[in-house]
């Protein structure tokens, strides 16, 4: 999931909900109501979080920004379709790199789009932890002078933004100590990641809790190599 920095901006949402396994786009999306098109955008990026295979992936994500795509058309004012779309989108990128800062633009708007609707709290604050995570992961350079890249300044304040909106939800807090973490704060990232911990058995429904213990750990060690 790390092999190259955009690669890691796979956008890992803590989702409760259960997944109903159906291939993607297998109902005419012009048959689909509103809330069914973001229950499927919603499924598709659950169902490409558990994919191993890049191209079954690719296949979900695809799939999920095309409910949501039908879902923005359809229901312009509602914030729902904007999020998945940026979630399905993060998880498209994750495995196809062409075209990653389009992407990702998109993905800003996106969620800026449902602050803008006043749902900033959607999803345990996650249109702010999805920026934040944005700017943390991006490379320290692009390619062109338009290119997006990294902004820690930026980052930070998206993420505490995240936490202070939903303090007890554990990825708020892993987010922000990687950042933290980044920025050469050893000791607050250390901070976020016990808070993490202790948070998480709260959340062991989710369905990003396996990966939030992984990322914990992992940190842990990042933090503790730097003393």
């Amino acid at each position: 999931m790390k092999h190259l920095a955009i690669i890691s901006i796979i956008i890992v949402v803590g989702l409760s909900a259960s997944a109903c396994k159906k291939e993607p786009a297998e109902v005419a999306l012009d048959q689909m109501s509103t809330m069914e098109l973001i229950e499927s955008s919603m499924n598709s990026s659950i169902e490409a979080q558990k994919e191993t295979s890049k191209g079954e992936r690719k296949r979900w994500a695809e799939s999920g920004i095309a409910y949501a795509n039908r879902c923005v058309e359809i229901a312009p004012n509602t914030p729902e379709c904007y999020y998945w779309r940026a979630v399905n989108t993060g998880l498209y990128h994750s495995v196809k790199v062409v075209g990653y800062q389009r992407g990702i633009k998109q993905m800003i708007d996106d969620c800026n789009a449902v602050i803008a609707m006043g749902r900033e709290t959607y999803d345990n604050a996650g249109p702010w932890r999805i920026q934040g995570q944005i700017f943390t992961k991006l490379p320290e350079t692009g390619g062109r002078p338009d290119s997006l890249i990294r902004d820690l300044d930026k980052a930070l304040v998206y993420l505490r933004k995240a936490v202070d909106l939903a303090p007890t939800y554990p990825e708020n807090h892993i987010a922000l100590a990687e950042a933290l973490y980044k920025e050469g704060e050893e000791d607050a990232a250390r901070n976020e990641l016990d808070l993490a911990k202790e948070l998480a058995p709260q959340w062991q429904s989710d369905a990003s809790y396996d990966e939030w213990k992984k990322e914990i750990a992992k940190l842990m060690k990042k933090v503790d190599g730097k003393k």
